[in-house]
């Protein structure tokens, strides 16, 4: 795991959220504890379909940077959509 990912989980147990039996996915890496908790597949199909920018901390799909936590959530159900994964009820 990412040290990011690390730190996010504590501080999120701390906040009282738990996160256990599922991981952490930034949607954009200047916003630490604004996450999406994710299964271990649906984490590795996001990571799978969409290229992390370094420079903005943020990722891509299709071309695009997604700026925000709604364009990246859309992408993530577009992603499970097409590779037929059930959408989850996490923090999604």
């Amino acid at each position: 795991a990412h040290q990011e990912n690390k730190q996010s989980r504590r501080d999120l147990k701390i906040r009282g959220i738990d996160c256990e039996g599922k991981e952490v996915h930034h949607w954009d890496y200047n916003r630490r504890l604004d996450i999406f908790l994710l299964s271990r597949r649906a984490h590795k199909l996001a990571h799978n379909n969409m290229q992390f920018d370094p420079e903005t901390k943020k990722f891509i799909y299709k071309g695009e940077i997604l700026q925000t936590k709604e364009q990246h959530r859309a992408a993530l159900v577009e992603i499970f959509q097409e590779k037929g994964y059930e959408i989850e009820s996490y923090n999604f």
